[in-house]
């Protein structure tokens, strides 16, 4: 599978997961950094599957992000290094709280 067959579909996954739940709106801080964490997670259990190295694995989180959320009046390449900074601290919080291997659980 392609970088960009993965990153179209956990934008389908998370698309179809946010309509079920009927929270397809990001139109929030909270929204932003839920929708993230779940771009995380779904990406980690593709990794398993598909074997994505660890630095694609932040790409397709950041380029599924990006195509999800709009920040008004922000540039395209600002809002991609927001997102790649909020990618980081997410992350980061999961790691030092479940271990490295978060993912795999």
């Amino acid at each position: 599978m392609t970088e960009k067959e993965l990153v179209t579909q956990l934008i389908a996954e998370i698309r179809a997961a946010r309509l079920v739940l009927k929270d397809a709106k990001v139109n929030t801080l909270a929204g932003v950094l839920d929708l993230i964490h779940d771009l995380v997670d779904l990406t980690e259990k593709k990794a398993l599957v598909n074997e994505v190295v660890k630095a694609n694995k932040k790409e397709l989180v950041v380029q599924a992000a990006n195509m999800l959320i709009d920040i008004p009046m922000v540039p395209e390449f600002a809002e991609e290094q927001l997102i790649r900074i909020i990618v980081d601290v997410i992350v980061s919080v999961l790691n030092k709280r479940f271990g490295k291997l978060w993912g795999a659980q």
